[in-house]
């Protein structure tokens, strides 16, 4: 089971080494509604390398604020176009973008548990999609802890 304090040691893994690079973050977050941001603000020294974030939980609202095509928004070409978005927004060379489904009920015939995240780090970036078990919080946790790990490999060793 997946824990707050996991996420926070991960958010803590990605501020060390956002700090050592001495690049910045944004957030564009759905179905985690701002518990990415919250674990990463979290971590000392945090306002050195975290820009903010945007809760965009409608789908009209991921299009006019960051700029999401038409289509499903549980895909990973929403979560990609939701972390381009945010990183234009904030001028920021990094970014992690989350979207799913938390429950109680699927989405876009989507089960519960389908997320997608992606991470940019300059033009680098990842997308990745998981089905997580469990209730609407360890989805979220579960999800957090996976995207924060994908921005952490991806701006390497």
């Amino acid at each position: 089971m997946t824990t707050l304090d996991d996420a926070r040691a991960a958010a803590e893994r990605l501020v060390r080494r956002l700090l050592a690079r001495n690049v910045r973050v944004a957030t564009a977050e759905s179905l985690t509604g701002g518990l990415a941001s919250h674990v990463l603000v979290d971590v000392p020294d945090s306002g050195e390398v975290h820009l903010g974030g945007v809760v965009a939980y409608d789908s009209e609202a991921k299009r006019r604020v960051l700029g999401v095509g038409d289509g499903p928004v549980v895909s990973g070409r929403c979560a990609q176009e939701m972390a381009a978005g945010v990183q234009r927004l904030f001028g920021a060379p990094c970014a992690i973008a989350f979207t799913g489904v938390a429950g109680p009920a699927e989405q876009e015939g989507l089960p519960v548990g389908t997320v997608f995240i992606a991470a940019r780090a300059g033009e680098r970036s990842a997308v990745v999609g998981r089905r997580f078990d469990g209730d609407p919080d360890e989805i979220r946790l579960q999800a957090v802890c996976q995207g924060v790990d994908l921005l952490t490999e991806l701006l390497g060793g």
